[in-house]
Formats: structure tokens, sequence, C-alpha cells
């Protein structure tokens, strides 16, 4: 498994403050951060206007935007792991480790593998 060539893809496609957390040789963990762009946190806003019918406030912040801004992070880097296990014949594992407090970025943990994972299990053995 090519650590490198794994890292500059995350890097190529929009992930930032990539970790390595740990690296077997049939193993590989990291820690990024996905940052949301303009036009990003606008559609969201967007969004949240929309469908509460409110501005800004905590029931809109709470129940529309925050989870709009989750999903497009999600599904954004859930492409990106995607195209790298396509790419690198690779197995892989993510999970979302929420939004910071100023909701300009989104916490992920992903793991690769030539074999089966559980991201979970992973988690759980080193203590993150």
């Amino acid at each position: 498994m090519n650590k490198k060539q794994i890292v500059e893809y995350l890097s190529d496609n929009g992930v930032d403050e990539i970790e390595e957390i740990k690296s077997k040789e049939d193993t590989l963990v990291l820690r990024f951060y996905y940052y949301y762009d303009e036009i990003e946190i606008a559609a969201a806003e967007n969004y949240a206007v929309e469908e509460s019918e409110e501005e800004e406030e905590e029931k809109w912040r709470d129940d529309f935007y925050i989870p709009y801004l989750i999903d497009i992070a999600e599904d954004n880097v859930g492409e990106i792991i995607e195209e790298i296990c396509e790419e690198f014949d690779l197995v892989g594992e993510f999970v979302s480790r929420g939004i910071d407090d100023e909701e300009e970025n989104n916490e992920f943990i992903v793991a690769f593998s030539k074999n089966d994972i559980d991201i979970e299990n992973i988690i759980e053995e080193l203590e993150i």
C-alpha cells in the first residue's frame, strides 16, 4: 500500500490537515478535516431558511443548517474514499467525528486496507 500516494490523493481532493494515526503493512488509518467553502455554507444557509421558515435561530441551526453541512462533507468524503479504493484496489471505511464549533470543518477518521476492516473496531482499539 502506497501511503504517500493515498495522502496526496486526499490532499489533491480538498481535505486538509491529514495525519497518520496508524500504519501497518496492510492497514492505514488517517485523520483529516474537510473544510467548507463559501458556496457550501451559502447552500446550507439557504436550505435552512427554506426548510425552517425562520432565520438563524437555534432550531434553524441545529435542525437544518448543521445537518446539511454534515451531509455535504460526508457525501464528498465518501466519493473521495470510493475513488481511492478503486484507484488503489483497497477497502476503505470512514467515520465523521463531527463538525467544529465554528462550523468551518468536519473531522474524519478513515481506514484503508487490502482486507476487510471495521472502522468502529479500529477506533475502539486505538482509543480515538
